[in-house]
């Protein structure tokens, strides 16, 4: 019995060594304090946690800045490029700064048909050519020559192209903007999703729906970046694109009298008085003409063109 009890008093006093002298007493221990903490001090913001927000500082606007900058470099550098994006990007921005050019001139064609016998020469061979072309069905020369009407109405500019999307171009689409999203990481040095939130805070604060716990040093900081950041966002509105409109024509300097050639000055003044006698029937055939090169059918243009220069020719010498 003595025995039995001898190792149950060695039993607990192992016991009681194994817990901590305060846990046996009762006796709290007493932390250091964070600094800031104290009170009256509030704690002063994380610059990102797993839960908080990232505050938005000149700092964190600088970096960001940095990284969509990048990225946009990085987009523009692709687009340049001499690859199957790059051809189709720059093809795509020629043909859209061409347009405005073309559909101006255009607009002036009739008017310019009209004035011309030679343009209007020129205009019943290309017609007869297209036509011919048609009946053959051969889809070569009427491209070729279709495309020689369009820049006879339009000039150079009605000769570029709107290219064909390739195949895999959203896969392309898709590598660069993976690119563009790595050169921003690496420009900005923020981690996992800091990018996306701190533009998600930034954006809001521009937009005037900031989150509640904005403080008032964060929208400063946003305020005296917003034009940049806007911009790089693309939250400023596009610029509105007007026709340019075209220059007044400089008065030309008076030519030398060519040989006067009488069959051609009869035939000028034939077309003249036809083109006179018939203002309205041309002006509307002219009209029509227009709004069908416009919507691009070639065809009827080149018939409402032949009706014109038919009204014109009529009765005078060829």
């Amino acid at each position: 019995m003595t025995r039995i009890v001898h190792i149950l008093a060695v039993v607990l006093l192992a016991l009681a060594a194994a817990t901590p002298a305060a846990a046996q007493f009762g006796v709290k221990k007493k932390l250091p304090k964070v600094p800031g903490t104290e009170k009256g001090t509030p704690a002063a913001a994380p610059a990102a946690t797993g839960g908080g927000a990232l505050v938005l500082d000149d700092e964190v606007i600088e970096r960001m800045i940095k990284g969509m900058r990048a990225a946009k470099a990085y987009r523009e550098q692709a687009a340049k490029a001499d690859t199957p994006y790059g051809r189709y990007m720059q093809a795509k921005a020629a043909y859209a700064e061409a347009q405005p050019k073309c559909e101006e001139a255009r607009a002036t064609f009739p008017t310019r048909f009209a004035a011309d016998p030679k343009l209007q020469k020129k205009s019943e061979v290309f017609m007869e050519r297209f036509m011919a072309a048609q009946e053959k069905q051969d889809t070569t020369a009427m491209q070729i020559w279709g495309d020689s009407v369009a820049v006879l109405q339009g000039g150079p500019a009605c000769a570029v192209k709107n290219p064909a999307q390739p195949n895999d171009f959203h896969d392309q689409q898709q590598a660069v903007e993976e690119g563009a999203a790595k050169a921003e990481r690496d420009a900005s040095a923020f981690e996992g999703r800091e990018s996306g939130q701190a533009k998600d805070r930034a954006i809001a604060i521009i937009q005037d729906a900031p989150p509640p716990d904005v403080s008032p040093s964060e929208q400063q900081a946003v305020d005296k970046r917003e034009k940049e950041l806007k911009d790089l966002m693309g939250l400023n509105p596009a610029p509105e694109t007007r026709a340019p409109k075209p220059a007044p024509a400089a008065a030309p300097p008076p030519p030398a009298a060519p040989p006067v050639d009488t069959a051609l000055q009869a035939a000028s003044e034939c077309r003249a008085k036809n083109a006179q006698k018939n203002e309205k029937e041309v002006q509307r055939l002219g009209e029509a003409a227009a709004a069908a090169a416009n919507a691009g059918d070639v065809a009827k243009a080149m018939v409402y063109a032949d009706s014109i220069n038919r009204l014109q020719t009529a009765g005078c010498a060829q």
